[in-house]
């Protein structure tokens, strides 16, 4: 007797539907219902995308987003990627943008002083205010390991094509807008959109001192017209106490 396991047939079971196959035997031909295609390999979860950064991962996928090609996608990225003094080690830099809005105005305003400084022939300034400018930017900018070849050659380029960077990013769920854009357009939609909030934040901020101002205004006079009528009410005691000797 011989026991056959169905579940380990099935786990077995190749091809992904069955279908009609012509085929010829002793010289005759005739259809025979065969499996047919080809399954696709499982997700191991160790290929060259996953074994980037989550914060590789993440520009990625917002860049995809807004229909960057994976090959500007994948230009981008080695871009931001800088090499160690550790020859097999790499670190990819981040720009937080929030930070970066906050200490936009401190930027533009260091880079300006060390500007004029140089052309002044202040060096010694000039000097002073580059390393305050580079200090800030420190603070814009997260430096990510990245410790591993597998993903990124000795050139600093990634191991990967902008095709596989597109597959990627559809298995991840994301694809391209109907729309394409530059990634130097989206940096640049990024920039006007923190502009306009920014300047909406400043316009309410320039409203509400005004209301406040108003409001002070408001109370200042109240106070002077009850002093007005304090000083009328003390003049008519005066008169009625003057009436009530006489």
């Amino acid at each position: 007797m011989i026991e056959i396991n169905i579940e380990d047939l099935n786990k077995k079971e190749i091809g992904t539907h069955t279908g009609p196959v012509q085929v010829t035997r002793d010289g005759k031909k005739f259809t025979q219902m065969r499996r047919l295609g080809k399954k696709p390999a499982p997700n191991t979860g160790k290929g060259k995308m996953d074994a980037l950064p989550q914060e590789i991962k993440d520009e990625i996928l917002q860049l995809r987003s807004a229909s960057i090609s994976g090959a500007e996608i994948k230009q981008t990225i080695e871009n931001l990627i800088a090499p160690t003094d550790n020859d097999n080690e790499f670190i990819f830099i981040v720009e937080n943008k929030d930070i970066k809005r906050n200490l936009q105005s401190k930027l533009d305003a260091t880079k300006a002083a060390g500007s004029k400084a140089l052309h002044e022939g202040r060096h010694k300034d000039a000097v002073k205010y580059d390393k305050e400018f580079s200090r800030l930017l420190s603070l814009v900018n997260t430096e990510i390991p990245i410790s591993t070849s597998k993903v990124i050659g000795e050139d600093r380029k990634l191991k990967v094509t902008g095709q596989g960077i597109t597959e990627w990013a559809k298995n991840q769920g994301v694809t391209s807008r109907k729309k394409r854009q530059s990634v130097a357009e989206i940096r640049e939609e990024i920039e006007s959109k923190w502009k306009d909030d920014w300047h909406k934040i400043n316009v309410d901020k320039a409203d509400l001192e005004t209301q406040v101002k108003e409001l002070e205004n408001d109370v200042r006079a109240q106070r002077t017209q009850k002093e007005g009528i304090q000083d009328q009410l003390a003049h008519c005691q005066s008169q009625l106490l003057q009436s009530k000797t006489k």
